[in-house]
């Protein structure tokens, strides 16, 4: 992991006692995000999924959420890298 493409400032957050609670604030790298779009009885539907890679944590649990700027993504699966990273596989979430 190179450290200087770490130029993101998001926050980690869990749902804990009926509302979202930041954990943790630290910096990230986002990586291209992918998407895919069906058409599901005649609406069109598109999903938007982003990696977002953080320094090694083990904290970091599925059904937790980033928050960056005005944006929250749902982390989906965290996976790590060779203890060096960990990698959040996340889906944008529009309100």
């Amino acid at each position: 992991m190179l450290i200087g493409r770490l130029n993101k400032r998001i926050q980690l957050q869990a749902f804990v006692d009926k509302k979202w609670v930041t954990q943790q604030t630290i910096w990230a790298e986002f990586k291209t995000p992918t998407y895919k779009t069906e058409t599901l009885a005649g609406n069109v539907a598109s999903e938007l999924t982003r990696e977002i890679n953080i320094r090694y944590n083990t904290t970091v649990k599925k059904g937790w959420r980033v928050v960056w700027e005005n944006k929250i993504f749902d982390i989906k699966h965290t996976f790590d890298y060779q203890k060096t990273a960990t990698v959040l596989v996340c889906l944008e979430v529009v309100l």
